[in-house]
């Protein structure tokens, strides 16, 4: 079993380092919000994954109840640990909500600053308990504000991998959507079995084998997709680009260069435009010119990732 339980640590690192890079690497590729989410996202879990690995192998555990320190430096990881989970949180929700094209609202924002609140009552709990003191101690207290941030982050997973199931409908290309399913579906399913193993079972070597089965998954499905849109074509969720009103008025776009964007987003070159519209490839250059004039865009790339920061 411990072996086993090494080669899945072993593998799931690497999986999220792997996954973490090509999600970066598409960013910086294509400048696109949503998968720099993502990479943090891997990035944060993976980081979690190894710190909590060693931790725990040092300590014995987080989730010991009551017990005591001898110096302070030593309850930096639990509190570290805190803020890798609100780091995987926010990352998460806003991969989410770029996905399903919606904005990090009133509401998104309350749900993410009550785990917040809770990560600084966690450490004005502990110096309350341990203002001067010999030895430090980690009290009760601090093990429910953990559960009451890691709950939060399991009903983010949970709640934003239903609202991606429930609009599947709206992505356009097949390969993304089939993603997006499989990971939803890990996410909606997991979940709960992981809270009840976390709150019923409680055995460190139990909790971390089955929460890194489910991170390796996901890296494993995140590389197949992402390693297909890096080394074979541009990122389906360049698919099916909505021009917005915001982006319309602040660069002063006219009816003529929204249309004329959409056609060269799409993929057609400007002689493929000038023939759909009837206008001469004179005219039509001339109105992409003043489209990167405009923007201060450079090329499609550059104007696309305007045009994805400016939709709300």
């Amino acid at each position: 079993m411990k072996h086993i339980d090494i080669i899945i640590h072993v593998l799931t690192l690497l999986s999220g380092i792997m996954t973490a890079l090509l999600g970066f690497l598409l960013y910086l590729k294509y400048k696109i919000k949503t998968i720099r989410h993502y990479a943090l996202f891997i990035l944060t879990t993976t980081f979690t994954v190894g710190f909590t690995t060693v931790y725990s192998y040092l300590s014995g555990g987080f989730l010991a109840g009551q017990y005591t320190l001898h110096s302070v430096w030593q309850t930096i990881p639990f509190l570290l640990f805190e803020i890798f989970l609100l780091l995987i949180n926010y990352s998460f929700s806003r991969f989410a909500l770029g996905i399903l094209n919606k904005p990090f609202a009133l509401i998104n924002q309350i749900f993410f600053a009550i785990p917040c609140f809770v990560v600084l009552l966690s450490a004005l709990t502990f110096a309350y308990y341990n203002f001067g003191k010999d030895e430090i101690m980690i009290p009760p207290a601090l093990n429910s504000c953990f559960g009451v941030i890691l709950g939060f982050l399991f009903l983010a997973f949970i709640l934003y991998s239903l609202q991606i199931a429930f609009n599947l409908k709206k992505i356009g290309n097949p390969d993304l959507k089939k993603a997006l399913k499989i990971l939803a579906l890990l996410f909606i399913i997991d979940m709960p079995l992981q809270a009840l193993i976390v709150n019923f079972n409680r055995q460190p070597q139990i909790i971390m084998l089955t929460r890194n089965l489910f991170y390796f998954s996901v890296n494993v499905i995140s590389i197949v997709f992402a390693a297909k849109y890096f080394f074979i074509k541009t990122p389906s969720i360049m698919e099916r680009i909505e021009i917005s009103e915001v982006f319309v008025r602040k660069f002063g776009i006219t009816d003529r260069e929204t249309e004329i964007i959409a056609l060269l987003l799409s993929g057609l070159s400007i002689k493929e435009i000038s023939a759909k519209l009837d206008r001469s490839f004179k005219t039509v250059n001339n109105h992409i010119y003043n489209i990167y004039q405009k923007t201060g865009a450079g090329n499609k790339l550059e104007l696309l990732n305007l045009i994805k920061e400016n939709q709300i």
